[in-house]
């Protein structure tokens, strides 16, 4: 079975709306997804995936912090293996 992992921040439920969404779309296709928040998927190896998304809403064309530095930090750990 295709695996999928969603990964989102919210800060007014917007985009954890749209997550859900992407979530109940990618299931009615059956695929397995998990959703997470940034704090949850830390320890996740993302290799384990068929497809993995994020999603955030943007400040100016930026992601927010929690987002920002995230992607930074998971960037950082993957580089180095």
């Amino acid at each position: 079975m295709k695996t999928a992992l969603i990964i989102y921040w919210s800060k007014t439920g917007n985009t954890e709306k749209v997550a859900n969404a992407i979530k109940h779309g990618l299931e009615e296709a059956s695929i397995h997804v998990t959703i997470k928040k940034p704090e949850e998927a830390e320890v996740l190896d993302y290799f384990d995936y068929d497809l993995v998304c994020v999603g955030c809403p943007s400040y100016s064309w930026h992601p927010p912090e929690p987002i920002d530095k995230f992607s930074k930090e998971k960037i950082c750990s993957i580089s180095t293996k």
